[in-house]
């Protein structure tokens, strides 16, 4: 569980459960959530479910909860499934395949702040093998692309597989420590003119 300020409203506070990647979120985590939002230390506000897989039941297991105090959150395990696609869509150049991937992690980013807040105030959850694989596999699409780009003359990088873990870091620190109304197009813009420029 991760304490944090609620997104409705100004000093309330919110109680975060992260369940792992390979367990499915149904009515028994709901509940789990419900009974230490309103008894952990001395109770909270609201009580936020991350969830990566959902019993099929799900829905009505809310709807007969009836708490308008528990949110459900979904952690979308599609951004390599989405970066592979766009990747492979045409033959643009590597310059334009990076300005993607930035672009990516950056919406993702945007539209999922709560892992960030996990990330800074508890770290990544025990099971952390399929965290592991997942970013292994995002720096291995990153390095090939900057390879790529290094072989057809349009990049120089004398170590592309450590700016394979530069760029998602860069996105990782702007989250983090960056300003709170930070926009998502300067922040893209500023990675892409930061690469561009080497």
């Amino acid at each position: 569980p991760s304490p944090q300020t609620s997104p409705g409203g100004r000093g309330s506070r919110a109680l975060v459960l992260a369940d792992s990647p390979n367990k499915l979120t149904g009515a028994a985590t709901l509940k789990r959530a419900i009974a230490q939002r309103d008894s952990l230390m001395g109770g909270w506000d609201k009580g936020v479910v991350l969830g990566w897989n959902f019993a099929p039941s799900l829905a009505q297991d809310i709807a007969a909860l009836n708490d308008s105090r528990l949110e459900v959150l979904v952690i979308p395990p599609d951004l390599l499934d989405r970066l592979k696609k766009h990747l492979s869509a045409g033959e643009a150049g590597a310059m334009q395949r990076l300005r993607t991937i930035v672009d990516e992690l950056v919406d993702f980013a945007m539209q999922h702040p709560q892992l960030f807040e996990l990330m800074r105030t508890v770290g990544p959850p025990k099971d952390a093998q399929h965290w592991s694989d997942q970013r292994k596999e995002l720096f291995g699409l990153i390095e090939q692309t900057i390879r790529d780009g290094v072989s057809r003359g349009e990049l120089r990088d004398p170590y592309p597989p450590l700016t394979a873990l530069f760029i998602p870091g860069l996105v990782r620190s702007a989250m983090l420590f960056g300003p709170k109304d930070l926009e998502p197009a300067k922040l893209k813009l500023w990675i892409h003119e930061l690469l561009e420029r080497g």
